[in-house]
């Protein structure tokens, strides 16, 4: 963007997650002709920055982590939170949250990386990256080839 990076800082991922919510009216709850209850003030599942990451494992995943230029997708009924230097959370809630490690084949995620689904598809490009293509959004995601005019 050419006024700087709005998702930098440390109230980046907060202001992801709430646009999140905010653009997947099912993901809130409701009364009503779903059955879904309000919530209760003081009872009801939230979250806040720093979100409760896992930062440490012994499988590879990021250590220390310190997450940027964040993507959010929803996928059936979890949610894909990918960021730089990372794999990805996966979270049922958008408060609990683990590591899963994402195979890009040849190439690691890409810096702020971005994915989409298109047509039965999902996409992942970031900074500087070609664009990779997957069945599944962990991967494995196999090189489609540079942007045009690179």
């Amino acid at each position: 963007m050419p006024f700087g990076r709005p998702f930098d800082g440390p109230f980046g991922a907060l202001a992801v997650l709430a646009t999140a919510l905010s653009l997947s009216p099912q993901s809130l709850p409701q009364s009503g002709a779903r059955g879904l209850a309000k919530p209760v003030i003081g009872k009801s599942t939230r979250y806040c920055n720093p979100l409760p990451l896992e930062t440490s494992s012994r499988d590879g995943s990021p250590q220390g982590v310190s997450l940027g230029d964040v993507t959010v997708v929803r996928e059936g009924d979890l949610y894909y939170f990918f960021g730089t230097g990372g794999g990805a959370w996966v979270s049922p809630d958008l408060v609990n949250w683990k590591y899963q490690a994402v195979d890009v084949r040849g190439a690691r995620i890409p810096v702020a990386p971005h994915v989409v689904k298109y047509q039965g598809a999902l996409y992942m490009s970031g900074n500087s990256a070609p664009l990779y293509k997957a069945s599944n959004i962990l991967g494995p995601y196999e090189l489609v080839g540079p942007w045009k005019g690179e």
